[in-house]
């Protein structure tokens, strides 16, 4: 699960057009629009339900014309749409437009600081060997999320937009072998976390030097154990390990990679 997080300036004093009359919601009473929202994210289909029911444009029509406005929209185009999936998506747009200072990436109840926090989260589930998250990703790269929340927060960088939205039209190709779905998953987390670190047992190697000179040691000191480790860079079709073919192209090595796979060929 994504860490719960507080939204920036949380706890702080409350600028007075945040401010808002006592709203009861899980049995905490919230007085201001972002600790509102992020308990929202935070409590996913609790707070769905809040919106679909009504209530949440009920409680806004009495002092923000606007905010009720947006929550009524939601509300007509779920009910137009009468898709769950849809429905999350509509909610979470909704949450980033009543409260643009939820700078966090949220999404179904996991919310995380930041998109790099979250980049760093996919990493050290995938270096666990732990599948529990692959539906989640899939879902957000299927729903074309990660551009629009960096859209949404105004990013500045254009090379990251543009890479995360070639991995979205990637993920989108139907049928695709679990190996690229995996790889597809640690070039994103490369990507969003912006570290480099290929992990290899108790080894972060950080760039191809360091894994040629990793690779030297274990020659003199074991065959044996370099063989091991070679086999381990492949997989069973010996095609290149997922993390390591990500890697390489997150070190900017996909035309190295292409040319050594046309010598294969």
């Amino acid at each position: 699960m994504g860490i719960k997080q507080a939204i920036p300036g949380e706890g702080a004093v409350v600028a007075a057009d945040k401010a808002i009359p006592a709203y009861t919601f899980l049995r905490q009473r919230y007085q201001d629009i972002p600790s509102l929202i992020t308990a929202f994210a935070n409590n996913w289909d609790e707070g769905k339900k809040q919106l679909y029911r009504g209530l949440l444009s009920a409680f806004f029509k009495n002092f923000n014309p606007e905010i009720a406005g947006y929550c009524m929209d939601a509300e007509e185009e779920a009910a137009r749409s009468q898709n769950e999936e849809k429905e999350d998506v509509i909610y979470w747009e909704l949450l980033y437009k009543i409260c643009p200072e939820l700078k966090g990436f949220c999404w179904k109840g996991q919310t995380y600081e930041s998109v790099q926090a979250f980049g760093k989260d996919m990493l050290e589930k995938l270096w666990a060997n732990d599948e529990s998250n692959f539906k989640y990703w899939n879902n957000i790269l299927k729903n074309k999320l990660l551009t629009r929340y960096l859209t949404i927060v105004n990013s500045k960088n254009e090379s990251l937009a543009a890479a995360v939205s070639a991995l979205e039209a990637e993920n989108a190709i139907s049928n695709r072998q679990k190996r690229y779905v995996v790889i597809s998953y640690y070039h994103l987390a490369y990507l969003l976390s912006g570290q480099r670190i290929l992990h290899v047992g108790d080894k972060n190697l950080k760039n191809a030097t360091e894994l040629a000179a990793y690779m030297r040691e274990l020659f003199d000191s074991s065959y044996q154990e370099f063989e091991r480790f070679c086999q381990q860079m492949l997989d069973g079709n010996n095609m290149l390990d997922a993390q390591l073919e990500a890697w390489l192209i997150a070190l900017g090595k996909r035309e190295e990679l292409d040319s050594w796979r046309r010598q294969l060929s």
